[in-house]
């Protein structure tokens, strides 16, 4: 069995245990506890699965461009030395700052990517972490959701918006004149912030004797800081070039209960957005909210409103449309949005080239350490219109 198909059985048994737990009788505040911490896990293993795709389609592109891999063993699959002579370079570039010119393939700064995110520094970043143990937190894929834009520089860039929503049709009368009906076209600023993942200090004695492989245990933590930080400010913002998804957003139901979702105010959220974003629309929850969502049932047909989404993973679809996770939306407390829905696509995540691991020898050289410190571009930006608004919220009642 390939590592990606183990990784999607591990995520499809979260799932099903999950919804074991909130749809049996008498569910307990423990049990909903337990299953949103599943749907966290099942959460960061479809981050794994995202990266290790990705890389299996580096590699693939790689063989079909003729470029020529490393000499396999007898018995191996080239595609295998290929990935292990990779991982070598990048754990030689970790340890000593040289890159093996014989194995190297991409330029710095190169490589595959994680929620849509590109985040490696000279050579593919190597996933597995082998014998070490990292704590993991999730913030969900709401960052890979959204509309992608990448830009060879970081200058201001317009993106225009075309508003023709009041126009249509009109009698035409003989021989009269045609007034001019112009469509409202403008345009939002798209600008970037200078990120960073924060300085990582490693002693020296670790690069040179560690059991376990010190890049990847770089590369997961820079994955992660990259995947939550966009995360996070996507659906927040920042005092900087990230607008908030949320910002804007019109409550168009407002829940009877304070504690409380029903199926009746999820539908009638579904039908409050235009039918033109509809069909490319999705929602937007955390974990906790899912889980709540995985214990309500249809009244008519006693089935639950969750459904397998178009991969066939459970619980992946509400009312036909893809569900997206972030843990920073709210929980489902009174006054608070919990839910949003609508299409994303139309706000956008600029990120500038890819992102690069700087590693710095002289600096901690008195302590016989060196840093690694990753950098960044990106920002985003909305052009939901208030007059057809692309994405809805629900509110809970105060």
């Amino acid at each position: 069995m390939s590592k990606i198909n183990e990784l999607k059985q591990q995520k499809t048994k979260l799932l099903l245990d999950a919804q074991a737990l909130v749809t049996k009788k008498d569910v307990t505040k423990e049990d909903r506890s337990q299953a949103t911490a599943m749907l966290a896990d099942a959460d960061i293993l479809e981050q794994s699965i995202v990266i290790e795709e990705r890389v299996a389609k580096d590699q693939a592109e790689q063989r079909s461009s003729g470029a020529r891999p490393p000499r396999a063993q007898p018995g191996q699959d080239v595609s295998d030395a290929n990935t292990e002579a990779i991982t070598r370079s990048f754990e030689q570039y970790i340890r000593t700052g040289r890159i093996d010119a014989s194995l190297e393939t991409r330029a710095i700064g190169e490589g595959p990517v994680a929620g849509n995110v590109t985040v490696t520094a000279g050579v593919a970043v190597p996933t597995s972490v082998g014998d070490l143990t990292i704590v993991q937190k999730s913030l969900g894929n709401l960052a890979g959701a959204v509309r992608q834009l990448v830009t060879d520089a970081g200058q201001p860039v317009r993106l225009p918006i075309i508003d023709d929503t009041a126009n249509d049709l009109v009698e035409l009368a003989e021989l009269a004149d045609q007034g001019e009906i112009d469509t409202a076209i403008t345009s939002v600023n798209s600008t970037v912030d200078d990120l960073s993942s924060g300085l990582i200090v490693i002693s020296n004695q670790l690069l040179a004797d560690s059991a376990f492989s010190v890049s990847d245990m770089i590369t997961q933590i820079f994955n992660d800081r990259v995947i939550k930080g966009l995360n996070k400010r996507v659906y927040n913002g920042n005092s900087g070039s990230f607008n908030a998804i949320t910002a804007g957003v019109p409550v168009k139901v407002t829940t009877a209960s304070a504690t409380d979702i029903t199926w009746p105010e999820l539908t009638k959220l579904y039908g409050a957005t235009d039918a033109s974003y509809r069909a490319n629309a999705s929602w937007i929850f955390s974990s906790q909210v899912h889980a709540y969502l995985m214990g309500i049932t249809n009244p008519s047909t006693g089935q639950p409103i969750l459904q397998p989404d178009v991969h066939g993973n459970p619980f992946g679809t509400l009312l036909g449309r893809p569900i997206v996770i972030s843990e920073v939306a709210p929980a489902a407390t009174a006054a608070l949005k919990p839910i949003l829905f609508g299409d994303l696509s139309t706000y956008t995540l600029r990120t500038v080239r890819q992102p690069t691991i700087l590693r710095l020898s002289e600096r901690f050289a008195t302590q016989n350490a060196t840093g690694f410190i990753l950098f960044f571009r990106a920002g985003g930006v909305s052009v939901s219109q208030s007059s057809s608004p692309a994405i809805v919220s629900l509110q809970m009642h105060s």
